[in-house]
């Protein structure tokens, strides 16, 4: 049974569809009311990039919290939680989904290119790997 539902979101195309579908999964399930949160990230930029006099991630925070006003007038008659957390954001999502018990996290699923997730990592798939819970991820 679903009982806490978490949505990682990011602000991206697919980060809005993950967010639809995860509303959308309680009409799905009869007689299901889960509880649902989202969770965002803010990722502190690498120390060498930034001037000493600019707070990045306060603005940062600060843009993320503009854009995650929107998510409660989307979801309109779902009470919704939203959390956001400064770190590395498949950790960040991990600790989150950990900490509050979720039977499931919906994501998105940026494209990236087999080379990049190689050189870079991917968030979705550390996430999905290292989840305790049901990944859906949303292309």
């Amino acid at each position: 049974m679903l009982n806490k539902i978490c949505i990682a979101f990011d602000g991206s195309e697919n980060a809005y569809r993950a967010f639809d579908f995860a509303l959308e999964l309680p009409k799905l399930c009869s007689g299901a009311n889960p509880e649902i949160s989202v969770v965002s990230v803010v990722v502190p930029p690498e120390i060498a990039n930034v001037e000493a006099d600019v707070d990045v991630t306060a603005f940062l925070t600060q843009q993320l919290e503009e854009t995650l006003k929107g998510l409660k007038e989307r979801a309109k008659d779902r009470d919704i939680t939203i959390n956001i957390t400064v770190g590395h954001a498949a950790e960040q999502i991990l600790k989150y989904v950990s900490d509050n018990n979720c039977d499931m996290l919906v994501m998105g699923q940026v494209g990236i290119s087999a080379i990049e997730a190689f050189l870079l990592g991917s968030v979705a798939s550390g996430v999905a790997t290292n989840a305790p819970c049901t990944v859906t991820l949303v292309k």
